[in-house]
């Protein structure tokens, strides 16, 4: 009686799964939809850190990137790093901005990510304006006074 109810159970289950659907996350998600809503991409030249955990997963594996072009959705980075990961922080200043990231787009030494939260439009064209490119590796303070 029990083994019949079970078999039962799972053939309702297996018939009301859902099919071919892809797995995704919520960051996956939430770049589909920034994509959609296109900002004014601005040409820039200032380096980042690239922050993302390591294989061992108790460490966290840090590279330095360029970063290209920006808007308050995304940005275009250029790095030599070929295991940066889909899900990763940019980290502005001496560890003073985070900014969580989703990879949607890699080619050979680029990637274009979306940021998982818009910025604030007055704090990208800071950071457009950026003439010395490893200012933001060091104090954030001084480059977002201009």
């Amino acid at each position: 009686m029990r083994s019949a109810c079970l078999q039962n159970g799972l053939k309702f289950m297996l018939s009301t799964a859902p099919r071919d659907r892809v797995q995704s996350t919520y960051l996956s998600r939430l770049a589909a939809d920034l994509r959609t809503s296109a900002r004014l991409k601005r040409n820039c030249r200032f380096m980042v850190r690239l922050v993302y955990p390591a294989r061992a997963l108790r460490n966290l594996t840090m590279t330095k990137a360029l970063v290209v072009e920006v808007s308050e959705n995304g940005a275009r980075i250029r790095t030599s790093c070929s295991t940066v990961p889909d899900h990763f922080y940019i980290v502005l200043g001496n560890y003073e901005y985070f900014i969580g990231v989703t990879a949607f787009r890699r080619s050979t030494g680029e990637i274009e990510v979306e940021f998982i939260k818009e910025q604030p439009t007055r704090f990208i064209n800071a950071l457009s304006r950026i003439e010395f490119p490893l200012a933001t590796i060091h104090d954030l303070k001084r480059v977002l006074e201009v």
